[in-house]
């Protein structure tokens, strides 16, 4: 921080406006400066100022009593530590004013400000105002008074005291601390510094100093006390510091043991829990499978009855059989009983027939003196028909009537028909069976003894179907026997062939080192990745090698293009100046020649006298004075020449700039190829580093630069080429393998449809033994019902010899 400028307008016994500038001469160069004057003339006004432009406070303002009224305009007061007070009197508005350097580089403008009312100098005093103005940036600094106050405390870096302590001493302060004693001096310099804290301090450090001596030497009296052990009471405190410390490794050997116990017996707890729940998991398995006991049984009777299921199907188809002969039986006798209900049934109708003939005929007989009556009335209706015309009504309903009675005359005729018809089929019917007449009188005992030879028929038929259905049984049996058998035997010849197939195919496989296969895979897999990898960088390393080279042999073709034209320029640069003067001495020569012909030099040779001075250059001798072509033609071929040599000149001179600038273009291009010459050599570095990491390089040492791709290719097509090797032997392995496991599984298959086969054998040849048993017990039962057919009872004949 640094005071620039300090400005006062009618603060205190200064009237009007001060400044006092210290960026002007002579302030600007002083290094030490006093202010003097008479008590009065404003020196502690300028500190007051200063203060307040800054802190808004001044020192002997805030020591004054408080409390304390003073007089102000009108009979008003204000205290007496009112900064306001400094206003000088008869003056109706006064400033502070101070332009400083801040801690932050810039410089300030703060400014403390009070007026009266009204601005008229009778006026009450106003609150005061203050204001900061950044002059490096031209910025008014915003805020209200607080706030502007402690952003000039920051941007000064001192408060108040601080200010007042170290840059500012107040008025009375310096001139006690000089005629104060020792002791005065060192409390008003404290005062004046602010270094009461350390005093402070100091008297601390002392009482703890003094603290510490005294438990220091409370320490050593307590030393002084303490006996001293001798040698002999060392050793022996050092032998049983080791007698203790065996002690100690043998208590923790035994803690450790004791551990292993602890865990042994921890182990023990859990194994026992465990075969607590284990006997729990054994009862509870114990009682479920005491609980399936019942359905274990039924479970094993039903393997059992599986043998014999054959036979009870043949039992129940059988008696199906025998139901349905007895059904069948029992319709027939159902059928029997209705054709004899049929016939008893017919016998009453011919009865009933026979009296309705009888009726009929009388009925005949009666109707013919009406059918006789109808035709004479069917003459006299012809007769009348001709002559009544007029009762048409009576002549339809006679006709329908005459219909009527017609058709029930046909209808009777027919009926009659008929029942003659059926009269003499019944009686040649009757004549005919005549002899059946004793079955018909027997007919309940011919019923019974019908049905019992049914029953005895229909039961031997029965035995004879289920005869037959088991003679066809056991020869399906027998031909199911012999299919199986070959099949069994084709089965046993496919395992043997199959498993000499698998045997074989294991033995191949197994010949194949398959480990050492995947892994010398693995390996060329590795090293063709590799190899691509390498591939690849090695085509951007050889691009980069092939740009560097390119670029060395463009940066020496620019550099010897460059020296070359530097060596022509430097020829050229003498042929110019050369060129040059050979022009100035022609130009020179065009203008003497020009002026020795000009018009006013023809006026001068017209008065030019012969033996007199030339006017222009004294001589005496005038060659030119008359007219002369030869200088015309003189003039000519001058003037010829300077146009040859100044287009040499130029000539030279164009040339000589395009050297230039070539020379310019090509020094950039120089350095602008020599940086990215740079850039590539350390990139190049690193990708040579990376080049050399891999491992099969080795091999490529002896290969010529231009080469390594070609050889990479070569490489990776080979090791390409190892690598489909090795997978197809693998992928032939894994086929193998996928084909050997299919032939285990046909193997297997095969295995358990032999034992099928083989077991349906079994129980086709017991199923068969069963058969021809029930087949042999039907046999019995049938010659049985055959015996008892043939010999009926001595009864039942004589009554049928009778019929």
């Amino acid at each position: 921080m640094k005071i620039l400028v300090i400005r006062i307008r009618n603060l205190a016994s200064l009237e009007g406006t001060t400044e006092i500038n210290f960026k002007q001469e002579p302030l600007c160069s002083a290094g030490i400066f006093a202010i003097t004057g008479p008590t009065g003339a404003g020196k502690s006004t300028i500190l007051d100022a200063l203060c307040l432009a800054l802190y808004g406070k001044t020192p002997r303002f805030r020591l004054a009593e408080t409390g304390v009224e003073v007089k102000d305009v009108k009979g008003s007061t204000i205290n007496q530590s009112d900064v306001r007070g400094i206003l000088r009197d008869g003056a109706a508005d006064g400033f502070a004013e101070v332009e400083f350097a801040g801690i932050d580089g810039s410089n300030y403008r703060a400014t403390w400000s009070v007026r009266r009312a009204r601005n008229r100098a009778d006026g009450n005093l106003q609150s005061y105002e203050v204001a900061l103005h950044n002059i490096s940036s031209n910025v008014v600094v915003p805020g209200r008074k607080t706030e502007l106050l402690d952003e000039i405390e920051r941007l000064v870096g001192l408060n108040f005291d601080q200010f007042t302590r170290s840059v500012l001493l107040p008025q009375g302060d310096f001139t006690a601390f000089l005629k104060a004693g020792r002791d005065e001096k060192s409390s008003l310099l404290e005062k004046l510094t602010g270094t009461q804290v350390y005093s402070e301090i100091s008297k601390r450090v002392f009482e703890k100093h003094r603290l510490n001596l005294q438990r220091l030497h409370e320490l050593n009296m307590q030393k002084e006390g303490v006996s001293t052990l001798t040698k002999e009471e060392i050793e022996a405190l050092l032998q049983r510091k080791d007698d203790l410390a065996d002690l100690i490794i043998v208590a923790e050997n035994k803690l450790t043991e004791i551990g292993k116990e602890i865990a042994w017996h921890e182990q023990l707890s859990d194994m026992q829990k465990n075969i607590d729940a284990a006997s729990e998991k054994v009862e509870h398995a114990a009682a479920i499978k005491t609980a399936s006991r019942p359905r274990v049984q039924k479970l094993q009777l039903i393997s059992r009855v599986q043998s014999i299921k054959p036979e009870v199907d043949s039992l129940r188809s059988a008696q199906n059989n025998l139901q349905h002969k007895n059904e069948l039986i029992g319709k027939l006798n159902d059928d029997l009983n209705q054709l004899l209900k049929q016939i008893a049934t017919l016998e009453v109708n011919i009865r009933l027939a026979e009296k309705s003939l009888e009726s009929n005929i009388q009925n005949n007989e009666e109707a013919q003196p009406v059918l006789d009556d109808a035709k004479s009335l069917d003459v006299r209706l012809v007769e009348i028909s001709k002559q009544v015309g007029f009762a048409d009504s009576e002549e339809k309903t006679a006709v329908e009537k005459y219909n009527q009675y017609r058709l029930q005359v046909e209808k009777k005729e027919n009926e009659a028909r008929s029942l003659d018809d059926k009269i003499r089929d019944l009686s040649k019917w009757r004549s005919a069976n005549i002899n059946r007449k004793p079955v018909a009188d027997n007919e309940s005992l011919i019923l019974s003894k019908l049905q019992d030879g049914q029953n005895l028929l229909a039961n031997s038929e029965a035995n004879n179907i289920v005869i037959d259905s088991m003679t066809l049984a056991i020869g399906a049996s027998q031909k199911l026997i012999t299919a199986v058998g070959q099949e069994i035997s084709s089965l046993g010849l496919s395992i043997a062939e199959l498993t000499e197939t698998y045997k074989r195919n294991d033995g191949l496989l197994s010949a194949i080192p398959i480990n050492d296969v995947k892994a010398e895979e693995n390996i060329i897999g590795m090293r063709v990745q590799d190899i691509i990898a390498a591939d690849a960088h090695w085509k951007v390393l050889n691009a980069a090698i092939a740009e560097h080279e390119m670029l060395l042999r463009s940066l020496k073709d620019n550099r010897h293009e460059a020296d070359s034209n530097a060596a022509q320029l430097t020829i050229v640069d003498k042929l110019q100046e050369t060129a040059k003067i050979q022009r100035d001495t022609a130009l020179s020569m065009l203008d003497k020649a020009r002026l020795a012909i000009a018009e006013n030099v023809e006026q001068l040779r017209d008065a030019l006298v012969p033996g007199d001075p030339c006017v222009v250059c004294g001589s005496t001798s005038h060659p030119y004075a008359g007219h002369n072509p030869r200088l015309h033609q003189f003039l000519t071929e001058l003037e010829s020449s300077y146009k040859e040599v100044d287009k040499n000149y130029n000539d030279q001179l164009k040339t000589q700039i395009g050297l230039q600038r070539s020379i310019e273009q090509l020094r950039k291009t120089i350095t602008t190829q020599v940086a990215d010459l740079e850039k590539r050599e350390k990139a190049m570095v690193g990708q040579k580093e990376q080049w050399m990491q891999f491992n099969f390089l080795f091999q490529s040492g002896d290969i010529a630069v231009h080469d390594r791709g070609e050889w990479l290719q070569n490489q990776l097509k080979s090791e390409k080429e190892k690598l489909k090797w090795l997978r197809d032997r693998i992928k032939d392995y894994e086929e193998g393998k996928a084909n050997l496991e299919l032939q285990k599984k046909q193997l297997d298959a095969l295995g358990k449809k032999l034992d099928h086969q083989v077991n349906l054998a079994k129980d086709e040849e017991r199923k068969t033994m069963s058969l021809k048993e029930q087949l042999s017990a039907k046999k019995e039962e049938t010659q049985k019902l055959k015996k008892t057919c043939s010999h009926p009872s001595q009864t039942s004949t004589r009554k049928f010899n009778v019929l």
